[in-house]
């Protein structure tokens, strides 16, 4: 069970920033707004990402930028509720799903 339990973590989570990757995501966002239409709930979308995110790893090198990464993810993680649902989308794109916020 542990390892079925690990495999399926691997295949949801990105690695680097401990958020939802993108194909979580996209399933839990099919779910949000099915259950938000089926109960008239609302929801909110956020989607954000970093400015100028190239010219860090360019100018600092890859590390550099796997290190703001890693550390937004870690102020991501922490600033929301237990159902929200956090995601690295793309290379330096992120979404955040709220459920039950206008």
């Amino acid at each position: 069970a542990q390892y079925h339990e690990e495999i399926y973590r691997l295949m949801t989570v990105d690695g680097l920033t401990e958020l939802h990757n993108k194909r979580f995501f996209s399933e839990a966002l099919e779910k949000e707004l099915s259950r938000a239409k089926r109960y008239d709930r609302s929801f909110s979308l956020v989607l954000f990402d970093i400015d100028h995110f190239k010219k860090i790893n360019d100018t600092y090198g890859h590390l550099a930028g796997d290190s703001v990464l890693r550390q937004l993810g870690a102020l991501v993680r922490g600033r929301l509720r237990r159902d929200d649902v956090p995601a690295r989308t793309g290379g330096e794109e992120f979404a955040v799903i709220l459920p039950e916020v206008n």
